[in-house]
């Protein structure tokens, strides 16, 4: 039988994109304060006045680490 994986997502809409970004570095300081073995990956998003999309930040595990399981965390926080 094979492992399931676990994908967590999370997501907020923020006014300012300084705030979108104070949880982004909030979240990845916890993910490796917590040591956790699990994969991590996050995104700050922001929408212009044209509608027009920009990652303003993002972070994303690389793949192959051998001290990861079979689980993935995912984050995505979006700032508009």
């Amino acid at each position: 039988m094979s492992e399931k994986d676990t994908v967590l997502v999370a997501v907020a809409s923020y006014e300012a994109v300084a705030d979108a970004e104070a949880d982004y570095d909030a979240i990845k300081a916890l993910y490796y304060d917590l040591g956790t073995s699990h994969d991590f990956d996050a995104a700050v998003i922001a929408r212009d006045e044209n509608g027009d999309i920009t990652v303003v930040k993002k972070h994303k595990e690389p793949l192959g680490r051998p001290d990861l399981r079979s689980h993935n965390v995912g984050r995505l926080v979006r700032g508009c």
